[in-house]
């Protein structure tokens, strides 16, 4: 493969981070996939956060193959799970090394070869904290695919990146994410422990301080399994019916999360966008009348129609 060295951003430096936790099954075709990118300048680090598979030896093995590529941070302490894995990396890169551009890379996937090229274009004439992400292409555990497109798999308006959108929902796949420098310096990777998903988090930083991109290209083969943390599920009346407990206590803790963001970035927050968080984190202060005059007033409501009514009744 004829490797890209002349695009906009072709000496920029990418960090690619790694998580990984009993991954063994399908880690070393991933790595590949990484290395078969068509831009040159990234490192991949990986860290492993305890496993009992064979998973850090992969990764031993891979590190001594390509020592200029890989770097292996498990003897990091952290982790605990998959967002504290990632923030565990993260924390490091911040404080140890100096890139442009980051990246995150789940275990179970497999990228695309242009997937840092095509990320990278998305930033051109870009200026301030920048988050780019894609679509992503749904495949089985053999990577046959079922849908093109993970946005309309899940039925997704993936464009609708204002902050009151991702307050209530998240729409950003943490491994089809690239963010900038300058978004990085904004996150404050030792208050973290209140985000409910590395990706989540991040993207509510990026939707406060800066601006949101995405590209309706898929990058990744977003694999589903048994294993999945978080998978690609189409949503009909009888499976939302089904798991109404969850879907309560989905907007429980997005309540939550708005809460601790605001304790966090209060000061540095413009004061619409901070009325705006604090609002939808002291929601449940109201009456049932007030609250849902607020989220539909301030547009906090989930684009699903589902979803939606999910809001209604448990708001």
């Amino acid at each position: 493969m004829n490797k890209i060295n002349n695009s906009t951003n072709s000496f920029s430096k990418v960090a690619i981070c790694l998580a990984v936790y009993n991954g063994e099954k399908y880690l070393e075709t991933q790595i590949e996939s990484i290395l078969k990118q068509d831009y040159e300048s990234w490192h991949l680090y990986i860290r492993d956060d305890g496993s009992q598979d064979k998973s850090l030896s992969i990764i031993k093995a891979k590190e001594k193959e390509y020592p200029d590529k890989i770097t292996d941070l498990s003897h990091l302490p952290g982790g605990g799970n998959a967002s504290n894995n990632f923030f565990t990396i993260l924390k490091w890169l911040k404080v140890n090394k100096n890139y442009d551009f980051f990246m995150l890379s789940d275990q179970d996937d497999f990228w695309l070869p242009n997937k840092i090229t095509k990320s990278l274009g998305a930033f051109k004439n870009q200026v301030g904290p920048v988050l780019v992400h894609t679509d992503l292409r749904v495949v089985d555990q053999n990577l046959t695919i079922l849908s093109n497109s993970y946005a309309e798999f899940n039925k997704l308006q993936m464009k609708n990146d204002a902050l009151s959108d991702l307050l209530v929902q998240n729409k950003v796949t943490g491994c089809t994410m690239m963010w900038n420098r300058e978004l990085n310096e904004i996150i404050d990777y030792n208050h973290v422990s209140k985000a409910l998903m590395h990706d989540w988090w991040i993207a509510l930083i990026a939707a406060s301080f800066g601006k949101i991109i995405y590209v309706d290209t898929p990058t990744v083969l977003y694999r589903q399994h048994n294993s999945n943390v978080v998978g690609a599920k189409k949503k009909t009346l009888f499976t939302y019916l089904t798991s109404l407990n969850s879907v309560q206590e989905s907007i429980n803790r997005s309540i939550k999360q708005a809460s601790s963001f605001y304790e966090i970035y209060s000061t540095r927050l413009s004061q619409p966008k901070a009325m705006l968080i604090k609002t939808y984190g002291d929601i449940k202060k109201n009456n049932k009348v007030r609250r849902l005059l607020l989220i539909f007033k301030l547009k906090l409501v989930r684009r699903n129609t589902l979803e939606r009514l999910g809001q209604v009744l448990y708001i």
